[in-house]
C-alpha cells in the first residue's frame, strides 16, 4: 500500500479534545491548574464525546505526491476506536477506511487494491502500508486517549504551556501540550516501541459544544498529521458547520453505510492482508 494510505490510518478521535476556541489558539495570561485537576478535565471531556462526524476538506502531501493534494472527506469516529475515512475528489471516491479498532479494511479506488488485516499488526507493516491513512493512528489523532495522573508527569514550557509526558498502558509514550490560558490540548506527539517518532498532531480548530444533555464539551474540528517522512503531512479540517456533529447516533450510522465498520470491496479488485510480521500476503477477494 502506498505511503500515503498509510499516514492517515488513523486514526483516536475528534472526540476528546480540549476546550474552547475557534481557530489556532492564541497565548494568554497563563491560569494555574494542577496536574490533577488539568488531566481530570482533559478526561471528563474525552468520556463525555462519543461520537463525531464531519465533512472536510483534506490536504495531503508526500514523497509519492510531492505537490499538495487538496479533496473532500467524511470522517466518522465513535469511542474507542471505530472509525470511518472516505476521500473524494470532484465527487469521484478515491479511498475509504474503516475499522472497529481490531480489525482495519482500506481500498484505493484509483489503483483498484485493497489491504485488511488486524489492527494490532500494524505497528510491524512494511512500508507499503498506508502510514497516512492508518486507522489506529487516525484515532489516536482525532482523541486524547485517557490519561493515567500516576504515569505522567507535568511541566510548563517556556511559552507558558503545560506538557504532560504520559506512559500508557502498553508502555507507549506520548507528549501532550496544553494551551496556559485555555486549558485545551494545542498538539500531541506520539512515539513507537522503539522510541521514535511515531506522529505529531496539531489541533487547529477547537470548538465549544454543548451536548443534548447540556454538557459542554471541546472538540477539534481541523488537525494537521505529521510522520517521520520529512515534508510529509495531513491536514483536515471541517469544511461546514452545519455538518459536524457531535453524539449524534443517526449521523453517524449514516456516514457508516451499510456495511459498517467493514469495508466492502469491489469484486475483482486486488487484496492484500496484513501479516503478523508486517509483510502483506495477496488473499483472494471474497
Amino acid at each position: 500500500m502506498s505511503k500515503t494510505l498509510l499516514c492517515i490510518s488513523v486514526l483516536g478521535c475528534f472526540a476528546l479534545l480540549a476546550a474552547g476556541c475557534n481557530g489556532p489558539d492564541v497565548v494568554g495570561p497563563a491560569v494555574e491548574i494542577s496536574k490533577e485537576d488539568l488531566i481530570a478535565r482533559l478526561n471528563n471531556n474525552s468520556a463525555a464525546v462519543k461520537q463525531v462526524v464531519s465533512w472536510n476538506k483534506i490536504q495531503l502531501k508526500d514523497s509519492e505526491h510531492p505537490e499538495e493534494i487538496n479533496a473532500e472527506a467524511t470522517l466518522a469516529f465513535q469511542k474507542p476506536s471505530t472509525i470511518c475515512l472516505v476521500v473524494s475528489k470532484l465527487q469521484q471516491y478515491i479511498l475509504i477506511v474503516k475499522s472497529d479498532g481490531k480489525t482495519f479494511g482500506a481500498y484505493d479506488y484509483e489503483n483498484q487494491k485493497g489491504w485488511q488485516g488486524r489492527v494490532e499488526y500494524l505497528n510491524n507493516a512494511q512500508s507499503e502500508s498506508l502510514f497516512n491513512f492508518r486507522p489506529d493512528l487516525l484515532s489516536e489523532a482525532m482523541a486524547v486517549a485517557e490519561i493515567d495522573a500516576a504515569t505522567t508527569a507535568m511541566s510548563t514550557t517556556e511559552n507558558g504551556e503545560y506538557l504532560l509526558k504520559i506512559t500508557d498502558k502498553d508502555g507507549m509514550k506520548r507528549d501532550l501540550y496544553v494551551s496556559g490560558d485555555k486549558h485545551v490540548p494545542v498538539r500531541q506527539v506520539a512515539y513507537g516501541k522503539d522510541g521514535e517518532l511515531l506522529m505529531q498532531v496539531t489541533y487547529d480548530e477547537i470548538r465549544d459544544v454543548t451536548l443534548a444533555d447540556g454538557t459542554e464539551v471541546f472538540v477539534p474540528s481541523g488537525v494537521t498529521i505529521t510522520g517521520r517522512e520529512e515534508g510529509s503531512y495531513l491536514k483536515i479540517s471541517n469544511a461546514d458547520p452545519e455538518m459536524f456533529t457531535v453524539n449524534n447516533e443517526k449521523a453517524f450510522k449514516g456516514a457508516m453505510g451499510e456495511s459498517g465498520s467493514k469495508v466492502k470491496f469491489p469484486e475483482g479488485a486486488e487484496l492484500n492482508e496484513l501479516q503478523l510480521d508486517g509483510t502483506w500476503r495477496p488473499v483472494q477477494n471474497g
